[in-house]
């Protein structure tokens, strides 16, 4: 009986949806789509019909399969994918093509050296971001060149396996092809990928983007199913027994060809009786009715196979077979008959049917025979690769590690492939997936199973960490690995792992350890001795740090050293002087950011996101436009880990200035790369407009059960989140809560003390904006008062990165204190500032501060006026937190019965206004924000006080009163 490969039934829709995407993508839009489902359910065959589809109308089409569980190594489909384009470019077309991007894309393809000999090795980036982001940039570079040429059709295949690498760089050229004649087709199993699984975030990232669509596919209807059986077998089987195989497969097409083949080899298809056709329970054991037919010989050949991978090749069973006199040839072609392998396009390769299968024999070998089998699979390929084995030193790896148990030899080699994983792919710039390999080469040291040095592994292993922005798990490493050195007297090798460390936040214990080894390397070597002391030196201005900067400094002039990035971190030093004159502060940042040209240090860069711009964030304009500018140089360079400073920059002088429109496009831009300085940036505006229990979500309690230990963790951070959850709390009227929270708040603050801590500091006392004045105890605010109003940075008006405005909350401590001629000086300050940088709702905030001045002065009338003019400001500008503020301060504040006619209060003058401007009811109450009986109720109140009759005598008596402008 003949059989056709694989039809195509029941998804006509979704290919539907495909082929309109793919035209969408050669008119130059941009399309992604994601094809998800369970295993079996058509994916694969899917992307496969808009191929055909896509190829038939001139696009190129290029897949990525990622087909191992383990041992792949990073970048696997791309590059697969890559080698593919290569291979049918050839030498001059693929030169042509890649241009200067091959310089970096010798990374990924090394291959690239040998088709193009006068290629220059990559330069050094500044930093390990950029670096990534230049690969990644190259990549994207070709195929937005390629899609110039042609349309391209991008599949990556089975993405729930993918490494981290993998995924990020899917994100980045997703983000970059807009406008591309480029489609990417993704699948992945659904039911794998859960909220911890890597994948989903990177899918959250791809549906952000314009033109993503997620086809999420099904088992087929009954009556679909019927059909599939029907083209697949060529034969029209009993009603009853179609029913029984839908019910057996539910519609999976896969299991539903795989079941037809078993019944149609035994002739019961057609002919049998529903009732005697033995019908397999579950997909376990449709996929086990294959493999029961099979011989032991080719059982164990294809156990062996499912070892190596999904594909494998006729060599590497040769090689494994090899002198143990089994026909290879034979046991192949059994496979082949019996369905579980079928041939790859390429000659002599081989592939399981579906990773399904492969899986099931796998789950058949017990441990100790799989090591067995590890072993033996490792030694073919090493045999079968010979002076290449290294370039695949990740496969060999995984395959040695498996083995690593059955003796030293195999944990040796174990060892030297991870170790070599390790650096492939540090080169290639997968921190991820180095830092693995780092991590199982030092566990074989430490076990005993192979001599080397397990801090200089683990180190290597934290550092990579670090650069993947996983800071509390890498400094961990890095710093015990110091400290083991330092403990063995191994000084130097300590020295140089903590000169070469980027750590973007320094504590108390980091300085300690690293005076103690500067002290102890000065004689021997200065250099190293002079970096060391420079790092703490850099971070405040207490006698320590004093001290530190002075030793640096000689001994750098001791041994005549000239080091460019030691200068940056005593610069770094003198901006963290309390009292520092102007000029000199001014001096200072120029130097410091000329110096920064050169620098390598990702945290020397983060710093010119804060410092840099403190001379001028009081002028709006000056700090948008400077930040933009800035934001377009760090997406070029790659430094996504700076780059939400910047952002949030921007967004808070939209903020600032009530553009809420302009202020939702920013912060909802990239904000997959935002982390949480955005989200809390957003988290105010969603308060200001009233929804503070939204904007509570967005400040989560620190992250773990328990909070890091105090000498560990990010104090700017904590303190940020614990002062605007306290903000928050306090504005929903959970004041149990927000005082707890402030107290929580008041420990992360006092730890804020060096270097840029003192900008931290400033910045985090404006999240607890009115809770601190309501709340504080006396001490509290004393201290912060004092602080905040004399301080290096008491000229500053805002917190840049918040969007909040530090004169009022100056002036409200000022006012709890009982200062109120100083408080009427913050308050008059930032009122001028706002109505100068067209701030309106902090000009409304001020204002209402003076009120507060005023009331305590006992002039209630120009109390009334603050506030009346506050209130217009936040309800035209839909600050309706401090309009509500407004509201309760109105109700709670005698009328002055000589400022209006008649004891009229101020909310009546409102609706009078509003009245004489020829607004309904229905407006009135929109536009106060309070409901239409309101409205009536003050319309009666007046019609009473006034002697009026009715809307036409009430906007004439607005009028004649001078209470219309």
């Amino acid at each position: 009986m003949g059989h056709r490969a694989r039809p195509f039934v029941g998804r006509e829709r979704e290919l539907a949806r495909l082929c309109n995407a793919f035209e969408a993508t050669c008119k130059g839009e941009t399309r992604i789509a994601a094809v998800a489902g369970e295993p079996g359910i058509g994916k694969t065959r899917l992307a496969e019909e808009l191929e055909r589809y896509a190829r038939e109308r001139g696009a190129l089409v290029l897949w990525g399969r990622v087909r191992e569980t383990a041992g792949a190594p990073p970048y696997w489909p791309w590059i697969k994918l890559g080698r593919t384009l290569g291979d049918a470019l050839g030498p001059k077309g693929l030169s042509a093509l890649l241009g200067a991007d091959a310089v970096e894309l010798q990374r990924l393809f090394p291959e690239l050296r040998e088709l193009l000999p006068d290629l220059p090795p990559p330069e050094p980036a500044l930093d390990a971001e950029s670096a990534r982001f230049r690969l990644f940039e190259a990549l994207t570079g070709t195929f937005r060149r390629l899609s110039q040429q042609q349309p391209v059709v991008l599949v990556l295949d089975d993405l729930h396996w993918a490494d981290a690498a993998t995924l990020l760089l899917l994100q980045h050229l997703a983000a970059e092809v807009a406008g591309s004649c480029l489609m990417l087709v993704v699948t992945y199993r659904d039911g794998e990928v859960d909220r911890e699984h890597p994948f989903s975030g990177a899918l959250a990232e791809l549906t952000r983007l314009p033109g993503f669509d997620l086809l999420t596919l099904r088992g087929l209807s009954h009556q679909e199913t019927a059909e599939y059986v029907r083209q697949t077998s060529e034969v029209a089987p009993a009603a009853e027994v179609e029913r029984r195989i839908y019910e057996a497969t539910e519609g999976n097409p896969f299991f539903t060809r795989e079941l037809v083949h078993l019944l149609a080899e035994g002739e019961v298809l057609a002919g049998g009786r529903p009732g005697t056709i033995p019908l397999p329970a579950g997909i376990r054991a449709v996929l086990g009715r294959h493999i029961e037919r099979l011989s032991p010989e080719a059982l164990e050949l294809l156990r062996t196979a499912a070892i190596v991978g999904r594909e494998f090749t006729h060599e590497t069973l040769a090689l494994l077979v090899e002198g143990t006199g089994i026909a290879l040839v034979p046991l192949l072609e059994e496979a082949l008959r019996s369905r579980v392998i079928e041939e790859a396009e390429e000659p002599g390769r081989y592939r399981f049917v579906h990773a399904l299968m492969q899986e099931a024999l796998l789950a058949d070998i017990a441990a100790p025979r799989r090591a067995l089998l590890h072993a033996q699979v490792a030694e073919a390929l090493e045999r079968r690769w010979g002076n290449r084995a290294g370039e695949y030193a990740s496969r060999l790896a995984s395959h040695f590690a498996e083995a690593a148990l059955l003796g030293s030899e195999h944990a040796e080699k174990a060892f030297h492939y991870s170790r070599l994983a390790a650096e492939q792919a540090e080169a290639q710039l997968a921190w991820p997936e180095a830092a693995r390999h780092y991590g199982r080469a030092a566990e074989y040291v430490e076990s005993g199973s192979v001599p080397g040095d397990a801090d200089a592994l683990r180190a290597r292993q934290g550092q990579n960490e670090l650069r993947d922005l996983d800071f509390a798990e890498g400094e961990r490493r890095v710093l015990a690995a110091i400290r083991s050195y330092m403990e063995r007297e191994e000084d130097r090798s300590a020295g140089r792992i903590a000169a070469e460390l980027e750590l973007k936040y320094w504590n108390e214990q980091h300085h300690a350890i690293w005076r103690s080894l500067a002290r102890r390397l000065e004689s021997t070597e200065p250099h190293l001795a002079a970096a060391l002391w420079a790092y703490p030196a850099q971070d405040g201005w207490d006698e320590d740090a004093q001290a530190a900067r002075a030793r640096a400094r000689e001994l750098l002039d001791e041994h005549r050293i000239s080091a460019p990035d030691i200068e940056d971190w005593l610069l770094l030093g003198l901006l963290a002087r309390p009292g520092v004159p102007t000029e000199e502060f001014n001096s200072t940042i120029a130097r410091f950011r000329e110096l920064l040209r050169s620098t390598r240090s990702t945290y020397l860069r983060l710093f010119d996101c804060f410092a840099m711009t403190t001379t001028q964030w009081n002028d709006l304009d000056w700090l948008r436009d400077d930040a933009r500018k800035r934001l377009q140089d760090l997406r070029r360079e790659g430094r996504f880990f700076t780059e939400p400073i910047t952002l949030s920059q921007v967004a808070a002088t939209h903020l600032l200035r009530a553009e809420f429109d302009a202020f939702e496009r920013v912060t909802s831009e990239r904000m997959h790369r935002s982390r949480r300085i955005v989200r809390w940036i957003r988290g105010q505006s969603l308060a200001l407009r009233g929804d503070p229990e939204a904007a509570l979500a967005l400040y989560p309690d620190p992250p773990g059960a328990e909070a890091p230990p105090p000498e560990r963790h990010n104090h700017f951070g904590y303190a940020m989140c614990r002062g605007s959850r306290t903000r928050m709390l306090f504005w929903l009227g959970r004041h149990e809560e927000a005082l707890s929270e402030l107290e929580r708040w008041e420990q992360e603050w006092d730890r804020l003390r060096y270097g840029i801590a003192t900008m931290h500091r400033l910045t985090s006392f404006a999240a607890v904006d009115d809770v601190l004045p309501a709340l504080g105890s006396d001490a509290l605010v004393e201290r912060v008062y004092a602080e905040v109003s004399q301080h290096v940075w008491r000229d500053l008006r805002l917190a840049a990165t918040d969007g909040i405005a530090i004169d009022p909350v100056r002036g409200k401590l000022a006012l709890r204190l009982g200062r109120v001629d100083e408080a009427e000086d913050w308050f008059r300050t930032g009122r001028d500032w706002a109505e100068q940088q067209r701030c309106p709702v902090e000009l409304g905030r001020n204002l209402q501060g003076l009120a507060e001045v005023a009331e305590r002065r006992g002039k209630q009338a120009e109390a009334l006026e603050y506030l009346n003019r506050a209130g217009e400001l936040f309800r035209k500008h839909d600050a309706k937190l401090y309009l509500d503020q407004v509201h309760v301060k109105l109700a709670t504040l005698p009328t002055d019965p000589y400022r209006y006619p008649d004891g009229l209060s101020p909310r009546e003058v409102e609706v009078l206004r509003l009245v004489a401007a020829g607004k309904s009811n229905r407006e009135i109450a929109e536009a106060l924000v309070i409901s239409r009986n309101t409205v009536d109720r003050h319309l009666n109140h007046i019609y009473s006080k006034a002697g009026l009759a009715n809307r036409a005598e009430a906007a004439s008596y607005a009028h004649r009163r001078g209470l219309v402008g």
